[in-house]
């Protein structure tokens, strides 16, 4: 179970650096095009959600199993976490110099639709979905669980449709053709039918 959290952990921290990496360094590169001017309200939700659980973790101790499998689940939860920071990473890369932390269209903006972008329009929001699933599975939290992954579902929802918003303005057509061969959080072939 330590070697388990361990590995969620350096792979955690890890993909974290990558991304902070990229903030400091490209962050201000590019002239927007146009903004989301929710994102301040997105973020601080998330900020508040995410102090809430540690409160609840850490001053409550409130928290519950929820694996029926306790021995295996850190395996598995380590397996997800790995794979929701390459997928992180992977999207990132893809991106090059059209991501944005604040949720912005570039003028030189591209629409990226290879790689995991051929199969999810959001992969990044996906991948830290993996990876507090993964951290819920190791540490077998059911607290992280409905405290932080359940939040987090909603709060990349509104992310996602506020960015859809500035890219079907920013790109028209193409981007609603894109949006209709792909998911929004999962592949089609996943979630079926043309709900995204």
């Amino acid at each position: 179970m330590l070697t388990a959290r361990f590995l969620f952990w350096c792979a955690t921290l890890g993909g974290l650096a990558y991304f902070l990496s990229g903030f400091f360094r490209r962050s201000s590169n590019g002239v927007y095009a146009a903004r989301c001017r929710s994102i301040r309200a997105i973020r601080l939700a998330e900020v508040l959600t995410g102090l809430a659980w540690l409160g609840v973790i850490l001053a409550v101790r409130w928290d519950f199993a929820f694996s029926p499998w306790p021995a295996g689940a850190p395996v598995v939860g380590v397996t997800v976490a790995v794979a929701g920071v390459m997928l992180c990473v992977w999207s990132r890369l893809q991106l090059r110099s059209n991501f944005t932390v604040t949720l912005g269209v570039k003028q030189d903006h591209q629409l990226i639709t290879s790689g995991p972008y051929a199969l999810v329009r959001h992969p990044i929001y996906t991948g830290f979905l993996l990876q507090l699933a993964g951290g819920a599975l190791v540490y077998d939290s059911g607290a992280t669980l409905l405290l932080l992954l359940l939040p987090f579902c909603g709060f990349f929802y509104w992310q996602s449709a506020a960015e859809e918003k500035l890219l079907v303005d920013h790109f028209g057509d193409a981007y609603r053709r894109y949006r209709g061969t792909t998911g929004r959080l999962l592949p089609k072939l996943l979630i079926g039918g043309s709900h995204g």
